[in-house]
């Protein structure tokens, strides 16, 4: 079981306090909503037919960029008063390749926000808005589906290694501003799965779609990215924090087969919770950072309440489960106004849990469970079976018949009926405060507004995330215009999941260093390999028709002076050649038609740039390395920061947000305060110049620096002690707090005049000690 991190940190330090601690705890209750919010909730609740009703629960995801009256989509809403819309590139909702993407977004929201006026128009001229919704994660595709004219967001993982919570609030604010710009109201996201542990040989592995590694932090960030959205979009973009309660601990893809979790309640409490707890905290200091919704993923729990033989459902259809973790504070309370979006209900691993064969979908079995296990929305993409999974052959009628299906269960069934319009509560109340007077005047975007304009912002962070992980000379030379460079990565013949263009690899590094930047380079002397050319080479299977191809690249790789891997994420399972940087590094060699050639690594210098996450590589492979840095980002601006940062023109300033097996790294132990720092211990000054008996002595410790040289996590807790030097008199045994931005205070009376002395220790670590003079009383 992973214990809290001042445990980890120092649980001899802890054992001492013993009973006397006095550690700060509970929760802000948040206030009761306005009464005259809940009162138009029920108001218009009261105008809906059943069909506005059932059909405010369901989410579809359409094909095309169009919501003309004919039109599919534009029929569903309709017809059957459809409450959101689900936006994909894959099914040319979106086209990256237009002059315009902004304004084609834009177009198609109006469209699609008309069609919704002419469908649930009320007498009093108001309207239901849909939610339009879209994963816009960052690190371009296939996460982020918003790309042309849009700012490149960098990863999460990008963000978490600039330990900078103002960077990710920045950073949101830039999504907020642009998603609103073209009338995207609900940003399924951001992800606060914690990733403890990554398992670089595992398929299910989150990588680069999570902050980090420590709870604290990956909550600190999501509330700051979250916070942003919200000033962004200036409260016309919900948020979905996901994938609840954590997947980050899974060890496959929930979106392919059901994931289980052995961890007990009281685990996740310390863990993986513990994201969630803080992005749905009330603070009154801080109402932006707060989410709108929650999405429960589709993964079980062994052990979950305590019996390790009991195994829940997919806990985003199961009702107990929720039950259980929506009854914890401060989620029982943030409940009453959020949000609750179920994971997509036809993706693959929803199908092999209800028939492991595939042959069946019930389909309506499957919405209702997830309704009843206090789901509010009801995303139904990919919803048909596998053996039709054509929109309008087999999603289109499945969807059409699951609605018609609610429809008759909620006049039929009383506890159905129930579930249905407590959900409709928690829809409406989310859509009143994104359009408080619900016009189509509101609602609508002008298509003009400010995108593609956070280039700034996106490049500062990735400077800040820049992270040297291991270099095994003093000072690494840049390249010189007589030298060879072969730079290898996944380019066009990789799946595009792992794929990065050639081209422009090629053509920032030459805009930078060729002979229209700096001129340290001939470009004659670049070139570049492919991870599937390389890959082939190395297990012997150039068809014969590449072979006089392959010659030239083996002449390539022997003949470089530099070799530069560009690594993205490792898939062995589905791309092994994904892989093949640690084949080489291990086994650094080459067959051609039954010629093995081996390659001298030793005149070689060999750089490699960790675009997505940083752990891939051994420390065997990591010691052949002149250097290697990361990045954790393919986005241009992280590209660009990779390679200034390999010709020595940029520090490094980031640490890596999780543990780094291969270096040595381990993400726990780097948290703990710095052993090596000085303590500044501070006596607050007396509002009177002066100290009495019966006077408050207020002193305080810090800032704490962890071994990154950031503030350690809040909750790390300090040790305080007073005693007097000159009277045998017995003060205070000793006062514990908590750090508050790596900072401590204590308060102490002295109640009898004499010299005090204060002293205090946090983790191991003892700082000078202050004295002060208690004066008589005149």
């Amino acid at each position: 079981m992973r214990t809290a991190l001042r445990f980890a940190c120092g649980i001899l330090f802890l054992l001492l306090l013993g009973s006397g601690s006095s550690l700060a705890s509970g929760h802000a209750l948040t206030p009761t909503p306005t009464p005259d919010l809940d009162d138009q909730v029920e108001a218009l609740l009261a105008q809906l037919s059943v069909e506005e009703r059932v059909g405010q629960l369901f989410m579809l995801s359409f094909i095309g960029q169009y919501a003309y009256p004919a039109d599919a989509i534009s029929e569903l809403i309709l017809e059957y008063k459809i409450g959101g819309v689900y936006l994909k590139e894959v099914n040319n909702n979106i086209d990256n390749s237009l002059e315009n993407t902004p304004a084609q977004v834009a177009n198609l929201t109006n469209m699609l926000q008309t069609r919704a006026y002419e469908a649930t128009r009320q007498p009093d001229g108001r309207f239901l808005p849909l939610f339009v919704a879209l994963d816009h994660e960052g690190d371009g595709f296939p996460n982020t589906h918003l790309r042309n004219g849009f700012t490149p967001i960098p990863s999460a993982m990008a963000l978490g290694a600039t330990w900078s919570l103002s960077d990710v609030e920045a950073v949101g604010d830039i999504v907020g501003r642009e998603l609103a710009a073209v009338g995207i109201n609900m940003l399924l996201g951001p992800v606060v799965d914690v990733l403890e542990r990554p398992h670089p040989e595992g398929s299910g592995d989150v990588n680069i779609r999570v902050f980090g590694g420590s709870p604290f932090w990956v909550g600190q960030m999501g509330r700051a990215y979250i916070r942003g959205v919200h000033a962004g979009s200036q409260g016309r973009v919900l948020t979905v924090a996901k994938h609840f309660p954590g997947h980050g601990a899974s060890d496959r893809s929930p979106d392919l087969e059901v994931a289980t979790v052995q961890k007990s309640l009281a685990e996740l409490q310390e863990s993986d919770l513990v994201p969630f707890f803080t992005v749905t905290r009330t603070d009154p200091n801080d109402p932006l950072g707060r989410t709108d919704g929650m999405m429960p993923s589709h993964i079980r729990y062994r052990g979950f309440q305590g019996d390790v033989s009991q195994l829940t459902r997919p806990i985003s259809l199961d009702r107990e489960g929720m039950e259980a973790f929506m009854a914890l504070p401060p989620l029982d309370q943030w409940r009453h106004e959020g949000l609750i979006v179920c994971d997509s209900l036809g993706v693959r691993a929803v199908k092999g849990y209800y028939d492991p064969t595939f042959e069946t979908f019930p389909a309506r079995q499957i919405a209702r469970d997830a309704l009843m296990a206090g789901n509010d929305i009801l995303p139904l993409d990919q919803f048909a079976p596998l053996s039709d999974m054509n929109w309008f052959t087999g999603q289109r009628p499945v969807i059409t018949d699951t609605i018609t299906y609610f429809q008759e269960q909620y006049r039929q069934d009383p506890l159905f009926r129930q579930r249905v319009d407590d959900a409709v509560r928690h829809i409406l109340r989310a859509k009143l405060r994104l359009y408080p007077d619900l016009t189509l005047d509101s609602v609508l975007v002008q298509g003009d507004g400010p995108v593609g304009q956070g280039e700034a912002v996106v490049t500062q962070v990735a400077r800040q995330s820049l992270t040297l992980l291991y270099t095994s000379v003093k000072e690494l030379t840049p390249p010189r215009p007589d030298e060879e460079i072969l730079i290898l990565g996944c380019f066009e013949k990789c799946l595009v999941r792992t794929r990065l263009e050639s081209e422009t690899v090629r053509e920032t590094l030459l805009d930078l260093y060729g002979p229209q930047g700096r001129g340290l380079i001939d470009p004659e002397r670049v070139h570049l390999l492919d991870f599937m050319d390389l890959y082939l080479l190395m297990t012997g299977g150039v068809e014969p028709e590449e072979v006089e191809a392959a010659r030239e690249a083996i002449e390539r790789i022997t003949t470089a002076d530099w070799l530069v891997f560009v690594l993205l994420n490792y898939m062995p399972d589905t791309q092994p050649q994904t892989g093949v940087t640690k084949l080489f590094l291990r086994n650094p060699s080459v067959t051609l038609e039954g010629e093995t050639i081996h390659v001298d690594l030793r005149n070689k210098k060999i750089v490699a740039l960790a675009l997505h996450a940083p752990y891939y590589l051994d420390a065997t492979e990591i010691g052949k390395l002149s250097a290697y840095w990361a990045v954790y980002s393919k986005v241009e601006p992280s590209l660009r920061t990779a390679l200034q940062a390999w010709f020595g023109d940029i520090a490094p300033l980031g640490a890596p947000p999780v543990s780094v097996e291969g270096i040595g790294y381990d993400l726990e132990a780097a948290l703990c305060p710095d052993p090596d720092q000085p303590l500044a211990l501070t006596l607050l000054p007396s509002p009177t110049g002066v100290w009495h008996p019966g006077d408050t002595v207020k002193v305080q410790l810090g800032p704490i620096l962890d071994h990154n040289g950031h503030p350690v996590a809040d909750g790390t807790s300090v040790l305080f002690q007073a005693a007097y030097t000159d009277l045998p008199v017995n003060l205070s045994p000793y006062v514990v707090t908590d750090t508050v931005g790596g900072v401590a205070q204590a308060l102490f009376r002295p109640m009898e005049a004499g010299r005090l002395e204060v002293s205090a220790r946090a983790d191991g670590l003892v700082a000078t000690a202050v004295s002060l003079l208690v004066a008589p009383l005149v």
